[in-house]
């Protein structure tokens, strides 16, 4: 499952991802929405997500997805991309061009080296009090 997780978006059209902690996906897999956001954007699906932290800094409304904050905005969003097969097609192919570069895994290992460099020393924790 783990090296073959992107096929499980075989076949699938648009996924629905409800809230930042839960995505019920093609084969119901639960996990971190932000992660399989990501996952459907290099399979180059566009995605239908919830008004929340981690699913906005992923998805570019209205250009690789949308972002709604209701069940029927979800429900509006959603009707609209599964009745315009062009604007899924070119929802999922920016999707893609985007997450690539974007979520790389060299470039993101980077980020996090620099980050991790130029964070402040740790404190040591002090003793208790005896």
């Amino acid at each position: 499952w783990e090296t073959n997780r992107l096929q499980a978006y075989e076949g699938v059209s648009v996924p629905g991802f409800p809230n930042l902690f839960t995505v019920f996906g093609p084969y119901g897999y639960v996990g971190s929405s932000y992660f399989a956001l990501i996952e459907a954007q290099i399979a180059g699906l566009p995605a239908v997500a919830t008004d929340v932290v981690g699913n906005r800094d992923v998805i570019r409304e209205g250009e690789t997805g949308f972002v709604r904050a209701d069940a029927a905005g979800l429900s509006d969003a959603l009707a609209r991309l599964i009745a315009d097969p062009a604007l899924r097609a070119s929802m999922g192919s920016r999707a893609r061009t985007l997450a690539l570069p974007r979520f790389d895994l060299e470039r993101m290992v980077d980020d996090y080296e620099r980050l991790y460099a130029t964070a402040p020393p740790r404190r040591a924790a002090s003793a208790p009090a005896r």
